[in-house]
């Protein structure tokens, strides 16, 4: 590719390599030299939420009320997912960790990163040297939904294997908090081995998806609470809801969720974890 491609917006060098940024069909693109995209924002309308996987990840709406919670991400990549929750969440508290400063850089000129302000801030630092320091900071709050979409290029960080790593998720999620994390494994096995992890820390209280279309897997983590306080129906009717406000299909979720996972059954209209539930 070069300058005088007519789709080239710009080439950044970042902390992992080179930052291609383009506009094709409407849509500003985001990627690395290879060909897998790391973020897709609609010129048209910043805020709307194009990237299935991402789309997945706001999967706990369904199961708790953030309109005004603490959230955090790690990946802030073109920042997809916090030009949604400014617009459709502007009173969340927000934190956005990310180990590239060009990528920040790059997002805020290119991709309409919002400013840090009192409730939006940024951070550059490994994401597994952050929690483990935010897990000693009496200071900082609870946090109600914790989001990890973190890749490099077509692999991951090795510490989304690792057992500290959850433990300081947890750590610093509220007793109703839910981690949502974001698995590009490398087979079989890695995704095995990734699940028992996460299992083990959360006390078997997860969830999984495989993402249409994508190699992609969303996993969710509970963290003190037994149930979930909805229904299947009520979930089934916060879904349709949900999916007209924010403009993506949050009832196709539900359901592909729902088919994978029959540890989720339905007590005196509350939503438990069976003890059946894989080890």
């Amino acid at each position: 590719m070069t300058q005088l491609d007519p789709n080239l917006v710009a080439e950044v060098e970042g902390k992992f390599g080179k930052l291609i940024i383009e506009d094709l069909d409407g849509q500003r693109i985001l990627r690395f030299d290879s060909a897998a995209r790391q973020a897709v924002m609609t010129l048209a309308a910043p805020h709307k939420l194009v990237s299935v996987p991402l789309q997945y990840m706001l999967a706990p709406l369904l199961w708790q009320d953030i309109e005004s919670s603490n959230i955090l991400l790690a990946g802030i990549g073109g920042g997809d997912l916090i030009r949604f929750l400014n617009h459709y969440l502007p009173k969340t508290m927000f934190t956005g960790i990310d180990r590239d400063a060009a990528m920040i850089k790059l997002a805020q000129q290119y991709f309409e990163l919002p400013r840090e302000n009192e409730n939006w801030r940024y951070f550059i630092d490994d994401a597994g040297d952050f929690f483990q320091k935010l897990s000693a900071d009496e200071n900082e709050s609870p946090i109600e939904l914790i989001v990890i979409d973190l890749h490099l290029k077509e692999d991951m960080p090795d510490f989304l294997n690792q057992v500290f790593f959850y433990e300081s998720c947890k750590t610093n999620l509220s007793s109703e908090g839910i981690l949502a994390i974001n698995i590009l494994p490398r087979d079989k096995t890695h995704l095995i081995e990734i699940m028992k992890t996460i299992r083990m820390v959360f006390n078997r209280k997860c969830l999984y998806a495989a993402i249409p279309q994508h190699d992609n897997i969303a996993i969710y983590a509970f963290n003190n609470f037994p149930e979930i306080d909805f229904s299947f129906k009520e979930i089934e009717r916060r879904s349709i809801k949900l999916s007209a406000k924010f403009n993506f299909d949050l009832t196709h979720i539900w359901q592909n969720i729902r088919a994978l996972n029959p540890i989720l059954t339905e007590t005196k209209n509350n939503l438990s974890f069976s003890d059946l539930a894989p080890r």
